[in-house]
């Protein structure tokens, strides 16, 4: 889950709170402040220890070992009754996979630095906001707090090479690094040419969100990247989704199914002439779309069969 944007007008928003408490070690009015969390460590300039708001959440599917966020933002912007909206946000230090770490170089997602990876194969990135979330009660707090808020963001641009320096165990690592060892987590560009005139990296990103669908038995937003008609075990037509969440009603992954799914990568899938198959067979899509003869045509992939379900 990505940080939810905040646009620049509005004066009230507020960062995600009760995530955890802030560990530290003493430090006198001037000293540097040391927060650690999940086993690393994360340090806060003496001048600005006071005006900063650092969570540190316990191990999570995001990855997020540091939260950092100006506190004078988070006061104003829950003063205002504004929540969960990231106010005040600097920067968040995530902990994730090598494959999630690909994911969001090759889609260039916004704000987001990759700097360090560790022995166990995890990469370090570094989550920047990309619009001004600095929050006070009206313009002109706005403007007085202007140049001590441009002060710490330019603090926050430096917290890879700090928490790099910090913690040992990790090895910086850039981007470019990232994608040249990035072996079959990138599909060939034309793996699925025979199928669809989709770029690879699309086919692939629409196939990581029906993996998601189907292991949450999220039916209802399955039944939106369905083809219709479509027949499902061992007779039944589903000829909308009304008909197809009707099917869905009560329906479960075995366990051997699920396991199968969740070691598919979603990257250079197996291919044949009726589509692209996902796991072990549970799910399989095509591109109604696409036309062999010329290789032309308006992408429309979609899943038409479903399987491993009891």
């Amino acid at each position: 889950m990505k940080l939810t944007k905040w646009l620049a007008p509005a004066l009230a928003l507020v960062l995600l709170a009760g995530c955890g408490s802030k560990t530290e070690t003493p430090a006198a009015d001037n000293e540097n402040e040391t927060v650690t969390n999940q086993g690393y460590t994360l340090t806060v300039p003496g001048e600005y220890k006071d005006l900063l708001t650092v969570e540190t959440p316990e191990e999570n599917d995001r990855g997020t070992v540091f939260a950092v966020a100006e506190t004078a933002s988070l006061d104003a912007a829950k003063a205002q009754g504004w929540e969960d909206a990231g106010a005040g946000n600097l920067v968040t230090i995530r902990r994730i996979t090598k494959g999630e770490a690909v994911d969001n170089v090759v889609y260039d997602i916004p704000g987001e630095r990759v700097f360090a990876k560790d022995d166990a194969g995890y990469y370090f990135v570094a989550d920047y906001p990309t619009d001004v979330r600095l929050v006070r009660e009206d313009n002109d707090a706005m403007n007085a707090a202007m140049d001590q808020w441009s002060a710490m963001n330019a603090w926050a641009d430096t917290v890879p090479d700090t928490f790099l320096a910090d913690n040992s165990g990790l090895t910086a690592c850039t981007a470019e690094e990232l994608l040249a060892d990035a072996g079959d987590l990138i599909s060939d560009a034309d793996h699925y040419a025979s199928l669809t005139n989709m770029d690879a990296r699309d086919v692939d990103s629409f196939a990581k969100m029906v993996k998601e669908f189907y292991l949450d038995e999220d039916w209802e937003a399955m039944s939106q990247v369905v083809e219709y008609p479509i027949t499902l075990y061992p007779d039944y037509v589903a000829h909308d989704p009304a008909e197809f969440l009707q099917y869905m009603e009560g329906k479960h992954m075995s366990d051997s199914d699920r396991q199968a799914l969740m070691d598919e990568s979603c990257h250079n899938m197996f291919v044949n002439g009726e589509g692209i198959c996902m796991g072990s067979g549970q799910l399989w899509l095509r591109d109604s779309g696409f036309d062999a003869a010329t290789g032309q045509g308006e992408p429309n992939l979609a899943v038409f069969a479903v399987s491993g379900l009891e």
